[in-house]
């Protein structure tokens, strides 16, 4: 069997809709002919130079075939296309296949602050990058604070309401796999407080100085 000769499956994940690639090993010389399979069933091949490829299903227009690098290209993928890939040139069959995955991109994530009560007199709440990833394979999840950098971590998060997170303004999440990336539209934070301004400050601070002098006047009259 085709299968039984191979040494070594290399894993693969492409986007559903998307277009694989595939490539023979190294090659020590010129190609005079190339058959690819997928689970041991024919795909493309080409069996000299002059000829043309020949793809199956015969009504197959997706696949192509570059007789002269032995890759193999399929576009807009589907599930039906995941699977083992193993490729023969020149009558000798590569110690080296793929394992392909097909999934699905991640979609643009949003973070959702809960409880949804939640609010500036909350001691502490958590702060959830939320999306639909069924299907889109192994997912990585990142934060990031107003315009700070971004940094991976769990899918939901706790947040307390102390002095350092009073000071963040909006949070951000992306989701990640290995195909795509995506980032969330701005949440604000629920603790976020308004800095107080300095000018604000020295004007109350004048106002209550001349409140206090207005009075011990009128007392000493």
């Amino acid at each position: 069997m085709f299968a039984l000769y191979m040494k070594t499956l290399q894993n693969k994940e492409f986007a559903l809709g998307g277009t694989l690639t595939l490539k023979p090993a190294a090659l020590t010389s010129s190609i005079t002919s190339i058959t690819w399979k997928h689970d041991d069933n024919l795909l493309a091949e080409q069996l000299n130079s002059n000829s043309k490829p020949d793809y199956y299903p015969q009504n197959e227009v997706r696949i192509s075939l570059n007789f002269k690098t032995g890759e193999l290209s399929i576009i807009k993928l589907t599930e039906k296309d995941a699977g083992r890939y193993n490729v023969e040139i020149n009558t000798v069959i590569q110690n080296v296949g793929y394992q392909v995955k097909i999934i699905k991109p991640v979609p643009v994530p949003m973070v959702v602050v809960q409880p949804l009560a939640c609010n500036e007199t909350t001691p502490n709440c958590t702060v959830d990058c939320q999306g639909v990833v069924t299907g889109a394979g192994t997912i990585r999840y990142f934060w990031k604070e107003d315009d700070g950098d971004w940094k991976e971590s769990a899918k939901r998060k706790e947040i307390k309401n102390d002095a350092d997170m009073q000071t963040i303004k909006e949070f951000f999440c992306k989701v990640n796999n290995s195909v795509s990336d995506e980032e969330s539209p701005a949440t604000k934070n629920p603790f976020y407080k308004e800095p107080s301004s300095s000018v604000g400050k020295v004007a109350r601070i004048v106002v209550t100085a001349i409140i206090i002098i207005i009075i011990i006047i009128a007392c000493l009259n």
